[in-house]
């Protein structure tokens, strides 16, 4: 079987009937001289591709900042640790976002893993206690991206724009 004889299965390269001739072989875009169409050039997988990897690295950051032993050390300025928490579990949910759709399955996992993260913490990894009130601004988090998240969904939903009168 020769090369031009194989259908094109990737729909990013050709598409049959569309922009490269009738029958979306790899050689009708061989043949062609147009250029690729507006939406084909992959970019929505480079995307997804960064999203993915954008996520990989939150989560990483985020389970290494919450299960490592303590340093210790005098703290910025008071109730910083509460502030880290909200960061914490804010922004693994803004990421989840870029990835799924469906981004408030990200928000009901990281409030399951808040308490969890807290027990954990104070069974297991040494120097670190388990703070009911880190488990509230773990929620804290989750809270505020989930509520910034719907406010945006609910922005950009907006199909037509409103008439003035």
């Amino acid at each position: 079987m020769r090369c031009q004889d194989i259908p094109d299965k990737v729909s990013l390269v050709s598409a049959p009937g569309r922009e490269w001739g009738d029958t979306g072989r790899v050689s009708d875009m061989r043949s062609s001289t147009k250029s690729v169409p507006a939406g084909r050039s992959g970019r929505g997988l480079d995307r997804q591709v960064l999203a993915v990897a954008t996520l990989m690295v939150v989560v990483g950051a985020h389970l290494w900042a919450l299960y490592t032993p303590s340093v210790g050390g005098p703290p910025l300025f008071p109730g910083v640790d509460k502030v880290v928490h909200v960061v914490l579990f804010a922004v693994p949910v803004l990421a989840a976002a870029g990835v799924w759709r469906r981004w408030w399955w990200g928000a009901v996992i990281c409030a399951i893993h808040a308490p969890v993260s807290e027990i954990v913490q104070a069974l297991w990894v040494p120097g670190r206690s388990g703070d009911p009130w880190d488990a509230v601004a773990d929620l804290v988090g989750v809270s505020l991206a989930s509520t910034a998240l719907a406010w945006w969904g609910s922005r950009v939903a907006v199909k037509a724009p409103q008439s003035r009168w």
